[in-house]
């Protein structure tokens, strides 16, 4: 038994990599963790939304667009984007309904989030 597993923190732990057959591995030692699939791609967020064992996508800022966000909620998954800096970019997200963003700048995105979403 993992001390992740003694202590029931699967849930509260996202695993993310930039390659499938990471995660794939990490889920059959880890089924219920949340695992995350970063992709800089449109082929790589494609090949994402049919992995049964990546639960968000983690894309690069150039692939949140509308069309990809509803994509990836067509199928049960979270969209996250990274990263997100200037305000323009994160009321984009907020828009767009994006799930969560990677930011060097918290106190920024906190500012955009109360007053916009």
């Amino acid at each position: 038994m993992t001390i992740e597993e003694k202590y029931n923190l699967e849930k509260y732990i996202i695993v993310q990599a930039g390659d499938l057959n990471t995660l794939h591995a990490l889920d059959k030692v880890f089924p219920n963790m949340p695992k995350l699939l970063l992709v800089g791609t449109q082929i790589g967020l494609d090949e994402a939304l049919t992995a049964n064992y990546v639960d968000i996508i983690g894309a690069n800022e150039s692939l949140m667009t509308r069309k990809n966000v509803r994509n990836t909620h067509d199928v049960n998954k979270m969209f996250n984007v990274w990263t997100l800096d200037r305000k323009g970019d994160i009321k984009k997200a907020i828009s767009l309904n994006v799930d969560s963003y990677f930011t060097n700048f918290t106190n920024r995105a906190l500012t955009v989030e109360k007053e916009y979403r």
